[in-house]
């Protein structure tokens, strides 16, 4: 594998289209049989090459994995982290298949949950993304779910099958069938950085939050939720008393 993996990515991601295509199932199938994460680390290495006909097809092979075999076998996090850059890469194949990766990962969680992940993206390759994003709004397309499993998942493999099979008789998926895909969800909170809020707060909250003008303590909660919304997930070990009392006298 150590030694496979990089030979395919660097010799054969920009061969002939045959070649190309066979190298791309061949780190599809070392994900399979569950080589996932050496294959993210090769595949991160090759986002590095100095020959952009790799660079895209490593973002290609990203962007099928997590078409194929759900996001929480190749996590979406660290591809956001490497793709946001791309998208101003010179090479125009690049731009277009991180753009495609980003829109791929909107498919899988929430829009509120991927935006704090791309508030980096420049705002014109932003208005891009948001024109791919309301494209798949307006679309309803169904929830993305795995077509491919790892070797180790074959039970899982088989109970999505019965699910197929019971969606197209009269009797339909049953309740716990249906839960075996919601248990495949990925989890989009897992995906947020945690934030200590306390430390990100304007010095003068806690005088503002207590102010007798109304414009004050407008002013300084306005700033919290604006802080709130780009940082839902906070740090669990912070001590959040001292604030959570702040706010009671605002009410009081």
């Amino acid at each position: 594998m150590s030694e496979v993996a990089p030979g395919v990515i660097g010799k054969c991601l920009n061969a002939r289209t045959k070649m190309e295509e066979r190298a791309f199932e061949i780190l599809l199938m070392f994900i399979e049989i569950e080589k996932h994460v050496e294959i993210e680390e090769e595949l991160f290495k090759g986002l590095e090459n100095k020959q952009p006909e790799i660079v895209q097809a490593c973002l290609e092979v990203i962007r099928k994995g997590l078409s194929d075999f759900v996001s929480k076998i190749l996590p979406i996090k660290p591809f956001i982290k490497e793709a946001i850059p791309l998208l101003d890469d010179r090479d125009k194949t690049i731009r277009d298949e991180a753009k495609l990766l980003l829109v791929e990962v909107y498919r899988w969680i929430d829009k509120q949950t991927l935006m704090p992940l791309i508030q980096n993206v420049k705002p014109i390759q932003m208005q891009e993304l948001q024109v791919e994003f309301e494209k798949l709004d307006e679309s309803g397309t169904d929830k993305p779910r795995p077509t491919r499993f790892l070797r180790s998942q074959q039970d899982l493999r088989e109970k999505y099958a019965q699910i197929d099979q019971a969606a197209t008789t009269d009797v339909g998926p049953t309740t716990d069938e249906m839960n075996i895909v919601m248990q495949e969800d990925l989890d989009p909170f897992e995906l947020i950085e945690p934030v200590n809020i306390l430390e990100r707060l304007p010095k003068e909250f806690y005088q503002k939050i207590e102010s007798k003008q109304r414009k004050d303590r407008k002013e300084v909660l306005d700033d919290l939720l604006n802080l709130l919304t780009q940082h839902p997930r906070s740090t669990p070990e912070t001590d959040y008393n001292e604030f959570i009392k702040g706010l009671k006298k605002f009410f009081v």
